[in-house]
């Protein structure tokens, strides 16, 4: 068995080939660590809250209704705006579902609805058969509960306000809005270009290494790399035989 000991360590290494191994690791972490984290930084310091158009429409009809001299105008925007946030039921809160059914519920009965019936809230409404106002109707089933009174309790005036804005104002950005082979680019740039950046770093840290491995000597350029060799034990003489 050989005397010689080896000591390898990535962090503190001895000969030049490990050392040009550890620039070339570091590297590529740094490219690595940039583009998926320093995105992200970036993402969030452009972004600007941004109110989606059924927040103007909530915002106008929000200070008439719940101080009690919404005109049934009002009271049908208002709706609306509530229904147009619970359809985005995966999205929302548990502790918030309850506060944005009893709103509806109220303001529903405050157009001269009785018994949660859906048909003739979707009338009082005023929701038709064009746009997303189908849709409006399906999530008007689901979202009615009872109520004794069309005059939204004071404890849901309050949450209301924070719920609204939380569900229809968004951070957008130039990375947000711009479309890039099809796909808003920051979506792009997560989904497909990091992967793809991924694969090309892998790529590019073979082709490195076999440079590196000929500038050092531990392979010549174009001649596969020989084999380690087991010797094979010697044959025992007859004499170490008897003995």
């Amino acid at each position: 068995m050989s005397d010689v000991t080896y000591n390898v360590n990535f962090f503190t290494p001895k000969s030049e080939a490990a050392k040009a191994n550890k620039r070339v690791v570091m590297t590529m972490l740094i490219v690595w660590f940039v583009a998926v984290f320093g995105f992200q930084f970036m993402l969030t310091a452009m972004n600007t809250p941004t109110p989606e158009p059924m927040h103007a429409v909530y915002a106008k009809a929000w200070p008439e209704v719940s101080s009690g001299a919404g005109s049934e105008v009002d009271k049908k925007d208002l709706a609306r705006s509530l229904l147009m946030v619970l359809g985005k039921n995966v999205s929302l809160r548990a502790a918030d579902k309850p506060i944005l059914k009893s709103a509806l519920s109220a303001v529903v009965r405050g157009l001269g609805v009785q018994d949660s019936d859906p048909q003739a809230a979707a009338t009082a409404i005023g929701l038709g058969t064009d746009g997303f106002d189908p849709l409006l109707v399906s999530i008007l089933k689901s979202s009615l509960v009872p109520v004794t009174s069309d005059v939204i309790s004071d404890e849901h005036k309050l949450a209301l306000p924070k719920i609204m804005d939380l569900y229809l104002i968004h951070n957008r950005s130039a990375l947000t809005d711009t479309r890039f082979l099809g796909f808003p680019f920051h979506y792009w740039f997560t989904a497909q270009f990091l992967l793809i950046m991924f694969v090309s770093l892998c790529w590019l840290f073979c082709y490195m290494t076999d440079i590196a491995n000929v500038k050092y000597n531990l392979e010549q350029e174009g001649v596969e790399p020989n084999l380690a060799v087991t010797a094979k034990p010697a044959e025992n003489t007859p004499e170490e035989e008897k003995e």
